[in-house]
């Protein structure tokens, strides 16, 4: 066996906290046009790895964020339908997911959620240019992380 490979292997079996795999929590977020479907009121503190099913017929995105605080997440999705610039009402974006109609996206977003944070899902994808952003017609929600 090559030299260098058998002290990666030596080094990486001595170290038990590299070869563990990491523990995470799985929450599928359902996207209809312009809702979100029985989205959880709460989700456990941690790691969680969020996935997008699409069951609309408009492609669509969960943004997911958190609003800064003392703004409330209804006050963050008419502030975004306005038109306000984001930084004014949300910490920066954890990460979007987007899937097209009828599908699952493709991948994941893998998130360390804070315990008593309030986090929110928005879709802020329009159908053309001129129509509303699907924010403006409620596609949003928020949760709680206990």
């Amino acid at each position: 066996m090559n030299r260098c490979l058998s002290l990666a292997v030596a080094i990486l079996l001595a170290t038990p906290s590299l070869a563990k795999t990491q523990q995470f929590a799985e929450v599928t977020i359902n996207a209809s046009d312009y809702a979100y479907i029985n989205p959880p009121p709460s989700v456990k503190a941690g790691l969680t790895a969020f996935a997008l099913v699409n069951k609309g017929a408009m492609l669509h995105e969960m943004v997911l964020l958190r609003p800064k605080p003392g703004i409330r997440p209804d006050s963050v999705a008419r502030a975004w339908a306005a038109g306000a610039p984001p930084q004014e009402t949300v910490e920066p974006p954890d990460g979007v997911l987007i899937a097209p109609p009828g599908t699952t996206g493709s991948g994941r977003l893998l998130v360390k959620l804070e315990r008593g944070q309030t986090y929110m899902i928005m879709c802020n994808l329009r159908d053309k240019p001129e129509k509303p952003a699907h924010v403006a017609l409620g596609m949003f929600t928020s949760f709680q992380v206990k």
